[in-house]
């Protein structure tokens, strides 16, 4: 039988310490009479172990959409800033130069880029195809999760954690960013079924064989390579798999040679992380995170707004609870009095997960929404068992989630798919279109990334480099050839020196201006 599965009204009386689930399991599999296949699906269905009929077509019309949006308009808007530094270093030479140029002093783990180096060695490095990989890993997401986490709990519950992470914010928005946080939550999903099933085994006093951990340990140098944050969620789960192995007085030497293993893959970042650490004076960001932290975190969680998204767990969490609190206080009780290892290990993970990075951007901020996107399918498991345990029935339960997300994704998705918060494809584009033959093209800020747009419009040599200071010396060179025009562009954020700043503004006002987000394109006249 499952994990987690729960009785509904109209499902046979269960006898002393029986689920309705396993008294109906008992019947019919200790009856000598033949049961008709189509009444055991649908008794099992009634029971809450499996889905109804109209729970499986909504949770797979919730997939189909999740998997649409994935895909829908995926270069509608420019690369950001984090993903031109991404198409940068994928547009290496060698894999020599990517690690000497890009990857030696980078704060990430070299993993995603060097997938994203190869990927555009064999698929381009064009805006789609930098995002592509992310898109079909956020695909493979939501299968992967239904076919491993359906085998662990209960069908409702699965189901619902589904819809859930097929149609909230995090799975839609970094599959369509060239980062790697959708293979980040992939990679999460495997490893914390993979870890679910150890803990059981321990719970119940036997050692993990050398299969699962091997399985385990293959996956979880996959989530350090490809962000740090994936290595705090392996962590995390070794060191919790190690103390209940520990009060369940089982051997610990598997789990202590997997754990050395992993740190011998990820020995080589070390220093290079630990040299980051020490370029940190203090406290950097906008606030110590704290309660209203972990708010605005269960808000984009949801849907990154925290309106819409406190509305949305009203509709989801609060007002069921509220309206069957009795059913609902029976159903988490009996959870709880159950003690599975699952759900307890879900909760410590998403506990310890959270608590810890906080503690440190209590000094050093290390701490961020899209970092924690490692435990969106334990947050979202836990939340299927609230909105599971709080309906009266699972095509309650499934058809409440489907409503409530696909309303707010109504709502949403116009957003989800304006232009992000910088146009720099839009700046080089504009300076492109207005460049004559015999004009100038200097950027004054990070022209390696400018420089990716000129060269996806076949003008690789564009734009110069020219430091702010010099601009003054560059615009007479341009009077004195007669005719030309001198185009700048720069980066708004972050800002230029004083010094150079001035220069800029002095000569910008002999400039046309044109503020695009995130970047300023100055043309000069003769």
């Amino acid at each position: 039988m499952t994990q987690g599965g729960r009785g509904e009204p109209g499902a046979a009386p269960a006898g002393p310490g029986e689920t309705r689930g396993v008294y109906l399991y008992r019947v019919f599999t200790e009856n000598p009479v033949q049961v008709d296949a189509t009444e055991l699906r649908a008794s099992a269905a009634e029971a809450g172990d499996r889905l109804s009929v109209e729970s499986r077509a909504l949770v797979w019309l919730a997939v189909a959409a999740g998997l649409f949006l994935r895909f829908y308009r995926i270069d509608c808007q420019s690369l950001w800033f984090d993903e031109l530094l991404s198409a940068t270093a994928a547009g290496a030479e060698s894999l020599a130069q990517l690690f000497s140029a890009h990857l030696v002093h980078h704060t990430h783990p070299p993993g995603y880029g060097v997938l994203l180096w190869g990927w555009a060695r064999l698929f381009g490095d064009s805006e789609v195809s930098l995002r592509m990989s992310s898109a079909l890993a956020g695909a493979a997401g939501l299968l992967v999760f239904w076919q491993m986490m359906r085998r662990r709990f209960a069908e409702p519950v699965a189901a619902v954690a589904l819809v859930l992470l097929a149609l909230t914010y995090p799975g839609i928005h970094f599959a369509q960013e060239g980062r790697p946080y959708a293979i980040l939550i992939l990679l999460a999903t495997v490893a914390t079924a993979l870890w679910l099933d150890m803990l059981v085994s321990v719970d119940a006093g036997t050692p993990v064989g050398a299969g699962p951990l091997a399985r385990f340990l293959v996956v979880a140098v996959l989530a350090s390579q490809a962000h740090y944050y994936g290595l705090a969620l392996v962590v995390f789960e070794g060191l919790g798999l190690l103390a209940l192995s520990a009060a369940r007085g089982v051997s610990v030497r598997g789990p202590l040679v997997v754990a050395a293993l992993l740190a011998a893959s990820y020995a080589p970042w070390i220093g290079v992380m630990a040299g980051t650490a020490r370029g940190y004076s203090g406290f950097e960001g906008p606030g110590r995170p704290g309660l209203v932290w972990l708010l605005t975190f269960g808000a984009f969680l949801l849907y990154n707004k925290n309106l819409l998204s406190a509305l949305v767990a009203v509709a989801l969490f609060v007002a069921p609870a509220v309206a069957q609190a009795r059913l609902c206080r029976e159903r988490l009780a009996e959870l709880l009095r159950g003690r599975d290892a699952r759900v307890l290990g879900l909760l410590f993970l998403v506990a310890v997960t959270t608590a810890v990075p906080m503690l440190v951007s209590q000094h050093t901020n290390i701490l961020g929404h899209r970092y924690l996107v490692i435990l969106c399918p334990a947050v979202y498991l836990l939340a299927a068992h609230w909105i599971v345990a709080a309906t009266p029935t699972a095509t309650a339960a499934v058809r409440l989630t489907f409503g409530v997300c696909a309303l707010a994704l109504a709502v949403e998705v116009p957003k989800f798919y304006r232009p992000h918060n910088e146009q720099w494809r839009e700046a080089a584009a504009h300076a492109l279109a207005k460049a004559g033959p015999g004009d100038a093209v200097v950027a004054v800020t990070f022209p390696e990334l400018f420089r990716y747009y000129f060269r996806q419009a076949g003008r690789p040599q564009l734009p110069e480099t020219a430091r702010p200071e010099e601009l003054l010396e560059r615009l007479a060179r341009v009077k004195a050839a007669g005719g030309r025009s001198l185009f700048v562009l720069r980066a708004r954020d972050p800002g230029l020196e004083p010094q150079a700043e001035a220069a800029l503004r002095n000569a910008a006002a002999r400039a046309d201006v044109v503020e695009f987000r995130h970047a300023t394109v100055y043309r000069f006249e003769p």
